[in-house]
Order: structure tokens, then C-alpha cells, then sequence
């Protein structure tokens, strides 16, 4: 049985990608980085995110993360021993942040995720979602805010 979401320990990184704003860590705002708690690394084929930072002002690399290429290798390496968790992957402020009528937009969500797996960068819980993907249009061109949250119980 899982505890109510309140008493879950989340830990999280997120992929911040405006195009108006550079390619610096030290960019984000003080919500965004306030939110990052570190310990958790997201490795795409030509990106490697083990910290909060905004994706490179490059469209082309920005395109490959929406419709290219496939679920990121996740590692956490502070997964706790007999712990479960769920790792749920959302945009906060979607369609954009001037207009987020569907904000906290779910892409991917995945339960049952062992520490072991999660150590390993094995993703092998059972997905809730459907495949890991993108595919709306207004990311294609926008890319806005998104985090990837896990729950441990």
C-alpha cells in the first residue's frame, strides 16, 4: 500500500528548455533551482544531465530529446535498499509558461522501480503510460520545463 503523496521523499532533476535563454546553469530561476535536490542523472545518446541545467540552445539537439531518441538511461545512485519507487516525468507549465492550461502534463510514468535497478540505470518497473515520448508539436517547438520526480515508499 502506498503512503499519501505528502509523506513520500522526492528527489528530482529536472530539463529546462527556453529558447530565449542561454545554456548555463546558473540561469534557472530561483523556483527551478530550489527544486533540484541532485543524486540523479539523466543520460541521453549526446546529453548527460546530472545536475539541473537548461539544454543547449541547439534545435537540433532540442528535437532529438522531443522525437528522436528514446527513454533517457536514469541512474540514482542514493536509491535506498527495499525501497520501491515511482518515477514520474511531467511538465509543469505546458504548454509554455506564459499560458499553462495543461500544466503538469504526464509523459512518462513508471511504479515498481527496485533501488538495484535504479543504481544500475535499469528501468525495468512496469510503465503506466505507454512508451516514453514527446510527440506533441508544441514541445517540438518550445520545449518547455520538465521534471523527472521520484517517489519512494
Amino acid at each position: 500500500m502506498m503512503a499519501a503523496p505528502g509523506s513520500f521523499l522526492v528527489l528530482s532533476a529536472f530539463i529546462l528548455g527556453l529558447f530565449h535563454v542561454e545554456a548555463t546553469p546558473d540561469t534557472l530561476s530561483s523556483q527551478d533551482a530550489s527544486f533540484c535536490h541532485g543524486g540523479l542523472e539523466v543520460i541521453y545518446p549526446e546529453l548527460d544531465i546530472d545536475e539541473c541545467i537548461i539544454i543547449p540552445k541547439d534545435r537540433k539537439l532540442r528535437e532529438k530529446v522531443s522525437t528522436v531518441w528514446e527513454a533517457p538511461e536514469i541512474y540514482f545512485t542514493a536509491a535506498q535498499k527495499k525501497k520501491t519507487y515511482v518515477l514520474v516525468m511531467v511538465d509543469p507549465d505546458a504548454p509554455n509558461r506564459a499560458d499553462p492550461k495543461s500544466a503538469y502534463w504526464r509523459h512518462w510514468l513508471v511504479v515498481n522501480l527496485k533501488a538495484n535497478e535504479l543504481k544500475e540505470g535499469q528501468i525495468q518497473g512496469t510503465t503506466l503510460t505507454g512508451k516514453y515520448s514527446f510527440q506533441l508539436t508544441i514541445h517540438i517547438i518550445t520545449l518547455v520545463t520538465h521534471y523527472i520526480l521520484f517517489y519512494c515508499n
